[in-house]
């Protein structure tokens, strides 16, 4: 792909995010969005990591304030908080916020371009980077201190990196789409599935590369994703004994989103399963 098509979709995607932003001035619905810029606006201003309200009742704390981020993943906060330690001076703390999202949200298309060039033709990497850059309704998620927009970064980063591992890259490049899949996951939780997939193409036979090699590609995968994973897990074990936020793990047994809402929250396999097991199995099928 050459540098003017990268530099049209930069100027693109760049263009095309500030002017959703300055026509976006509040979170609007989105209570992920309000979650992330309290989150940072805490962080910003010396808080750390806890907050003064929770927002479910799923494992709900014992006193206020108490530790943030027990059910979501803190990447869209952090990002947050950076925007408004820098900007806050000059904007209010949802503009200051955006401002980093506009730049972290221009790159997603970029990764899209890289992606497509290297399956396909230039052409095709251009063609991908201003369909990424004009999203249609999605337009609007990508300067917004959402999960969307780091989540895709990372899940970008790890999917190009796989493949020009796999195809002819240096051995290091395996350590890039680990980090990758480090970041989707410090975003989103569902973003342990990356590392899930990485790891596997790293481990598959290739080229005729001996199993040792193919373990270290493992290894390197796993090295780059504990680099970004691996504070986080340090903090969730200091403060709630788990590798994992409490809230995170019982989400595995919720029937359906609203749960979480439940007073008081009961949430157990048994109660996943007191209907059997076809409603919650067509419940994910469909999610899917």
């Amino acid at each position: 792909m050459s540098r003017r098509d990268l530099a049209i979709v930069i100027v693109v995607a760049l263009g095309v995010n500030s002017v959703v932003a300055l026509l976006t001035t509040t979170p609007g619905d989105s209570v992920d969005a309000h979650y992330a810029l309290a989150g940072g606006t805490l962080i910003a201003s010396g808080e750390g990591f806890t907050a003064p309200y929770f927002w479910n009742y799923v494992n709900p704390p014992t006193d206020l304030p108490a530790p943030s981020y027990r059910y979501w993943q803190p990447l869209s906060a952090l990002l947050s908080a950076i925007g408004i330690v820098v900007l806050g001076d000059l904007l209010p703390p949802f503009g200051a916020a955006q401002a980093v999202y506009v730049l972290a949200g221009s790159l997603v298309p970029v990764l899209a371009a890289l992606t497509a060039a290297r399956l396909g033709e230039p052409r095709h990497g251009l063609i991908a980077g201003l369909l990424a850059a004009f999203s249609g309704i999605y337009a609007v998620y990508w300067s917004i201190p959402e999960t969307f927009t780091p989540f895709a970064l990372g899940a970008g980063l790890a999917l190009l990196c796989t493949i020009v591992a796999r195809e002819d890259g240096p051995s290091w490049i395996w350590l890039v789409a680990g980090l990758g899949a480090g970041i989707g996951h410090l975003a989103r939780a569902d973003g342990l599935l990356l590392l899930g997939v990485v790891g596997l193409f790293a481990l598959l036979p290739h080229r005729e590369e001996p199993v040792r090699r193919r373990v270290l590609f493992g290894a390197l995968v796993t090295g780059g994703y504990l680099l970004v994973m691996g504070p986080w897990f340090a903090r969730n074990i200091m403060v709630f004994g788990s590798w994992q936020a409490p809230g995170g793990l019982s989400t595995l047994w919720i029937a359906e989103y609203n749960q979480i809402f439940d007073f008081p929250a009961v949430i157990t396999p048994s109660t996943l399963f007191e209907q059997g097991v076809g409603p919650p199995l067509l419940a994910r099928v469909e999610a899917l």
